[in-house]
Formats: structure tokens, sequence, C-alpha cells
């Protein structure tokens, strides 16, 4: 066996291995034994078919296994003899294999890149405030008030913004006649300010009272939830049946309880935390983000496809089970995935060059976790992906 390699590029090698002529035609022979004993061919017994006509009948059969077992013989010791340490399942071509000839296939693999690791010059960013605004800790608490607010009629106005509308409406596509919201209207409350299907049917209901009709085109956003209508232009026609304010409660110790706190303290110390939680984890992001452009542009590598599409593939199943809380059906979800598909990989790609380069940094400042890290970064996901620690541990 004689091998020889060829980079493709930093992290992809080509291997050329060519087998001899004796060998080659040896397996040929070996596998044509093989099919000759089991060939069925009318006229012969089982085993008496004469050799030439095996070899027309299933000649193609015959190649193809005897390839199969020169490249299970010969795959590893030509990684070997070539020192290469393949990532991902190399892939394949080869000349035809003819008796008397030489046997030359050719092994394609991803290998890991090889850099002398660069430490960013100077590195420094100042982290940022992450104690919560009184501004910010009062829109959640009024959020959470707002699950306990109660509607009241509007009589003496018309509609405005942060109004419960009440709606029977209809769309049907530009140029056809049947509404494809179904044959009868659609009865609905709508939050003017608050996203809605149609996304500009909320603000035309400002300034509308009980009894008020409407009618207006727009356009649908390519992933409306309809397939039939998305993308394209709309008549919209509504009727308003009612129109309701909301009156929302004080926070006192009674509304804590009902939310699920021993009192209005409790309610707003678990707020601060909340908020102070996010704005931690999207400091530590952007840090995160700064250092590793710094790293990679210290360290310019390219990254090994198989280890791009394995990064790519768990974003992609971790972006499923988010997806599929919002019980979003197949179909819409896979529209949305292979619409981000660019960015997923892109994204997998820079992770993938990041964690390369931190482990060897690792090895250069002989850096190591210890269980208390692990630990912590355990419960840091845990919370971040709402998942039980013992899952993100498994």
């Amino acid at each position: 066996m004689n091998v020889t390699v060829e980079d493709i590029n930093s992290v992809a090698k080509k291997i050329v291995v060519l087998i001899d002529a004796a060998e080659a035609t040896s397996a040929l022979e070996e596998q044509l034994r093989r099919v000759g004993k089991v060939a069925v061919v009318r006229g012969f017994r089982p085993g008496k078919v004469p050799r030439d006509l095996v070899k027309k009948m299933y000649g193609a059969e015959v190649e193809g296994e005897a390839v199969k077992v020169l490249l299970g013989k010969h795959l590893e010791p030509a990684l070997t003899q070539a020192a290469v340490k393949a990532i991902g399942r190399p892939e394949f071509d080869r000349e035809p294999l003819v008796a008397g000839k030489p046997f030359t296939f050719t092994i394609f693999c991803a290998v890991m890149p090889e850099f002398e690791y660069v430490g960013p010059d100077d590195f420094a960013v100042e982290r940022r405030s992450t104690e919560p605004s009184e501004e910010a800790i009062e829109a959640q608490l009024r959020t959470l008030r707002e699950k306990h607010a109660e509607l009241e009629t509007v009589e003496e106005r018309a509609a405005d913004t942060g109004d419960v509308v009440s709606i029977s409406y209809s769309a049907r596509v530009m140029g056809e006649e049947e509404a494809f919201t179904g044959k009868t209207p659609i009865d609905t409350d709508v939050t003017i300010g608050q996203p809605f299907s149609i996304a500009e049917l909320p603000d035309r209901l400002i300034g509308t009272r009980p009894g008020d009709s409407r009618a207006f085109e727009t356009h649908l956003a390519d992933d409306f939830e309809d397939p039939a209508a998305a993308g394209r232009d709309v008549l919209v026609e509504l009727t308003v049946t009612a129109v309701m304010s909301k009156v929302i409660p004080d926070l006192d110790d009674e509304l804590a309880k009902e939310l699920g706190f021993e009192d209005a303290s409790a309610a707003r110390a678990s707020v601060y935390d909340q908020i102070a939680g996010r704005l931690r984890e999207s400091e530590d992001q952007r840090v995160d983000t700064l250092l590793t452009d710094a790293l990679l542009a210290k360290n310019p590598i390219e990254a090994p496809g198989p280890l791009v599409d394995e990064k790519t593939a768990q974003v992609v199943e971790m972006m499923k089970g988010q997806f599929a809380q919002f019980g979003l059906d197949d179909d819409t979800l896979n529209r949305l995935l292979e619409r981000e598909i660019d960015g997923i990989r892109q994204n997998s790609a820079r992770s993938v060059k990041r964690d390369l380069i931190l482990e060897r940094a690792a090895e250069v400042h002989e850096l190591t976790a210890t269980d208390e890290d692990l630990e912590a970064e355990i419960g840091r996901l845990g919370e971040r992906l709402n998942m039980p620690a013992a899952k993100v541990r498994g």
C-alpha cells in the first residue's frame, strides 16, 4: 500500500491510497468465487454457473463488494501511515477496480487545525452595571398586576392604546371571493398596542366605538400562520362590538399572595432578582462576544466541517424544543428553521473556533475546571434553559 497526503486547507486532508495489482485482483477473485457459489441462473445448479457468466451478470456487485473489503482493510492503516486523525466520517472517491491493475482510492477527511495560540494584547473590558432600574422593576410589576386586571366597558370615549376591543372580522386574499378566515367572521378580543397575527389590525382600532366598521388592505408577513395567505395582499373587514379598558389593581399583600408570593415586598424582591439575573446574563454574553472577537482576530483558524455540523444540529434541536412550547406545527417550524439555518451555521462555526482556541489557551496556561466550576455552570445552564440540573448534567 502506498499513501500520499495533500492539504486541501487547514482543516481538510486528501489522502490517496494505491493498492498493488496483486491484492486488488485477489479481492476481485475472492468476491467472484463468493458470488458464484450463491448465484441463481436459469439452467445451472447453484455453484455450477460458469465463471464468465457470473462475471457478466454480477460484475457490478462483485466489484462493489471487493471495494468494500479493500476500503475496510486499508482505511485505518492509511490514516495511521499518513499521521492523520480524522474528525467525523471520511468521504471517498475511487477509480474502477479492474483485475490485473493497481487500485486507487482517495480519502477526504476533516482534521483539527494546527496553530500556535496567541493571546490578545492588553485585552480589557469594563463590565456594565447589572443593577435593575426602578422603571424596569415597576414595568414588570405592572405586568404581574395586569394578570388580575378587570375589564370595564368604555362608553364615554373611543378606543385607545391599552384598551381591549372586541371585534368580529374576516379576511380574504385580494382578488379572491372566499375569506381564508372561514365562512363566518371570527369573534376575538384585540389589545391595542400588543401584537396580533394581522400586524396592522390593532392600530386600525384606535378611535373606534362599538358598532363601528373598518375595512383596509394590508400585506401579510411571509411567515403568516396560514400558508395560503402568507406573503400576500389581503382585505380585512371588521366590526367593533365592544371597547373595554383594563382596571389594574395596586400591588398589596393580598394581591401578592394571589400571585404566589408571601407579601408585596417578596414580590418586589423576586422581580428584582429576575431582572438582575437577565442583566447579568446579557452582560456575560457581551463580554464573551468581545473576548471571542479578540481571540478570533489573533487566531484566524478554520472550523472543521463535522464539528460545525454537530454544533448546528445541537442548536437546531434546542430551537425545536423551544419553538414546540409555543405550539408551532412541524411545517411552520421547518420553515422558520430553513430561513435561519445559514445564520445558525455561521454562529456554530464561530462557537467551534472559539472552543478550539480556548482549549489551546487552557493547555498553554495550564487551566483546569474544578468540580465546583462544573456544578456552577450546570446551574447557570439549567436556569437559562429552564431545565433540571440533573438533565443538564446528563
